[in-house]
């Protein structure tokens, strides 16, 4: 077809692109397989420094013996003290006959030494001078609670022997005598999870997550009392390790006991004297700490030792509650601040690995995909005879300008600085504000200041908005740039061009969605997301009778699009008519559009070109797939709502899909790890965390669907 037919006299001069070298490709490779490898290394590395700081846990059992004799658990160690903390013996757990390091320590009614070890039911007692195991305590726990007996549990003896063990999955408390025989076990529901266990004149213990104290009868362990803390602040909503206290009386209250009480991830937290009002007093943190991470409680006379895992040290307060100097003679502290030092080494070398494991795994994948991304465009144009027009030849399509990539940074900010300012403000109130609402007492207040803030920042984007599309209506340049740039791209229209087909005009369609470029030859329409173009649509010259632009002015007010400019419809020779929404700012567009068509619409013999028919949107009617096409893009659907990513790989759409694939494995790990503690149950999982980590996974398969759906194959009208 020649041409300068009526209407594309001005047409462009087609030349070919500049042709991709071997070398390049060869390079590119290259490059791929050095990062990954680099990538290999680094996850080697992290992994290395991973294994050097698991085993140094630091401080964690803590026992003061009567005599004053205090025993620490130092990683695989036993240390003993003196009362002024000077270090008398080291002894490993290998030496005292444990099957690992002690997670817990406390002093045995007789006067020995009672030691725990993590995943372990059994219960050791060491000698006070030299932790020499002397006996074992196996408790005897009936069927339906024994798989709760060798984790998480935390123990209490009885002045007599008794030994008291409270299950925090289990949500229970059992007492078993001097030997380990059953007695008995706290009533069902009385606990949701229960994670702090002492003995004073009966047993006290945690309802965790009810923020209550429960008293337990001395025999048959049937409730007695329960006392709800008071100043259940949002940030500290959990209850940890608990003792007897010695604290300072508070308005003629003696403390019931001292407790942790734990944030969110029941890891951190402060410790607290409870009254039995409710109310407590707090010990304070160190000031280079924002909470402690307390491993263990004792008394010390009147002074509290708390081994604390934030800083490897054992932290001391007096009995009114007063931060003392850490516990330990200068020896102990530097020894302590010593592997303190070495575990954070390991620990910043493991992150610094691993992020760049993780950057030069996505960094030479990307250059992967783009050499055969590459690779696969130059093997395209040696089997094309006529190769595509150069995007940098396109200097102007009829009439219209084509923007640098630095005039168009300069006018988008110019234009969309005030929208992108109030998201900046309303990302950041809602984060603070959100933050206020935890970690206050104050929470409900804050909630109405972030619905207050919200609407306001609602109003404000409207107004930004409404001022970024008036720009865009007054300036074509603007409006128009999506399509430009898409037409600039040499890997969409270009591959499936014509010889001597020349493109003369290009607009985006129903809110970018669709991409239409009109040429001397044919109407071609894409299918758009944020980073592709796919063909959708394909109609020779000699199928279209006519196309006509109705400004939304003189649409009835239920057909007006919001943010539209009018609609824009073309007539085709079959009867049947395409119809799709014009955005702002690209009227004059669609207007010249239209003028080129009907400067030279195909006519059938007697006919003219009248009111234009009444049509549909560009969905079922235009389409016309065919039914193999339909089931390959159904297949393809199905797969990406199964595995997010599956269905894009199967379009051969291999960056859209590892993006859908990585994000949708990161929220699975998390949701099913949410489902796995639950169902154990390991610890307190909220029902909105369930539903909103299960929503969310829903909404990326169906966001990986949809784009499935859109991006679907290419069917032809031709």
């Amino acid at each position: 077809m020649n041409p300068n037919i009526e209407g594309f006299e001005n047409a462009p001069t087609p030349c070919r692109p500049d042709a991709i070298t071997e070398s390049s490709l060869k390079r590119l490779k290259t490059v791929a397989v050095i990062l990954l490898m680099l990538a290999m290394i680094s996850v080697a590395l992290s992994f290395w420094m991973w294994q050097r700081q698991s085993p140094e846990q630091g401080p964690w059992g803590l026992a003061v013996l009567p005599d004053g004799q205090v025993w620490l658990s130092v990683d695989d160690e036993l240390w003993r003290l003196d009362t002024e903390g000077h270090l008398q013996r080291k002894v490993s757990a290998v030496e005292a006959g444990l099957p690992g390091a002690a997670a817990i320590l406390m002093p045995y009614p007789d006067g020995h030494l009672a030691a725990w070890s993590r995943r372990d039911s059994t219960l050791y007692l060491l000698t006070a001078d030299d932790a020499h195991s002397v006996a074992i305590i196996t408790p005897q726990w009936p069927s339906d609670l024994a798989r709760y007996g060798n984790d998480n549990i935390h123990y209490a003896f009885a002045p007599d022997g008794r030994i008291a063990i409270a299950a925090a999955s289990g949500s229970v408390v059992a007492l078993f005598d001097a030997q380990g025989r059953y007695l008995a076990r706290s009533p069902a529901g009385a606990f949701h999870f229960t994670n702090g266990l002492w003995w004073a004149n009966g047993w006290w213990c945690t309802d965790t997550n009810r923020f209550t104290l429960v008293q337990l009868d001395d025999k048959n362990l049937t409730e007695t009392q329960r006392v709800t803390l008071n100043d259940h602040e949002r940030g500290w909503r959990f209850l940890g390790l608990a003792a007897t206290s010695r604290g300072k009386a508070d308005e003629d209250q003696n403390p019931l006991g001292v407790v942790e009480r734990l944030d969110n991830g029941m890891v951190y937290g402060h410790i607290v004297d409870i009254f039995p009002s409710g109310d407590q007093s707090a010990y304070p943190v160190p000031e280079s700490e924002s909470a402690l991470e307390a491993r263990a409680l004792a008394w010390l006379g009147d002074t509290l030792l708390v081994t604390d895992g934030q800083g490897f040290a054992i932290r001391r307060y007096s009995a009114d509650r007063s931060l003392l100097s850490d516990w330990g003679d200068a020896a102990v502290q530097a020894e302590l601040t010593q592997q303190y030092a070495h575990v954070e080494s390991s620990r910043f070398w493991y992150r610094i690995f691993l992020t760049s494991a993780i950057a030069l795994f996505l960094l030479g994948l990307i250059v992967a995909l783009r050499q055969r991304y590459l690779e696969a465009r130059a093997r395209k144009a040696e089997d094309s005879s006529d190769v595509a027009v150069s995007p940098e030849q396109i200097s102007d399509i009829a009439g219209k300008l084509n923007l640098s990539s630095d005039e168009l940074i300069g006018q988008r900010l110019q234009v969309q600085w005030p929208l992108f300012l109030v998201i900046l403000v309303t990302m950041s109130a809602t984060f603070y504000l959100t933050h206020q609402a935890k970690t206050s007492a104050s929470g409900d207040k804050t909630l109405w200041l972030i619905v207050a803030a919200l609407a306001i920042m609602v109003l404000m984007g409207v107004w930004a908005s409404r001022r970024m599309f008036r720009a865009m209506r007054n300036d074509e340049r603007f409006a128009n740039t999506r399509a430009l740039q898409l037409l600039k791209r040499t890997d969409f229209f270009w591959p499936l061009r014509q010889p001597d087909e020349i493109p003369c005009e290009t607009m985006m369609l129903d809110r970018a969605s669709l991409w239409l470029v009109l040429t001397n030859q044919r109407l071609l329409m894409f299918r758009t997301n944020a980073f592709e173009a796919r063909l959708h649509l394909s109609l020779p010259r000699s199928a279209l009778r006519g196309a006509q632009f109705v400004p939304s002015k003189q649409m009835p007010w239920w057909k007006q699009k919001m943010f539209s400019d009018g609609s824009l419809r073309f007539l085709l020779a079959d009867g049947s008519v395409i119809t799709g929404i014009v955005g702002y700012g690209c009227a004059n567009v669609a207007q010249r559009i239209t003028e080129l068509i009907t400067r030279a619409p195909v006519k059938l013999e007697g006919e003219m070109l009248g009111e234009m028919p009444k049509g549909e949107r560009l969905k079922k009617e235009t389409l016309r797939e065919t039914p193999a096409n339909q089931r390959r893009a159904s297949w393809q659907v199905f797969a990406s709502f199964l595995i997010p990513g599956l269905g894009q790989w199967m379009q051969n759409r291999f960056v859209f899909g590892l993006l859908f694939f990585v994000i949708w494995l990161a929220i699975a790990g998390r949701f099913a790890y949410i489902v796995w503690i639950a169902w154990a149950p390991r610890k307190e999982v909220f029902a909105s965390d369930f539903w909103r980590a299960g929503l969310t996974l829903l909404i990326v398969c169906l966001a990986a669907a949809y784009d499935a759906w859109r991006m679907r194959g290419s069917p032809s009208r031709e």
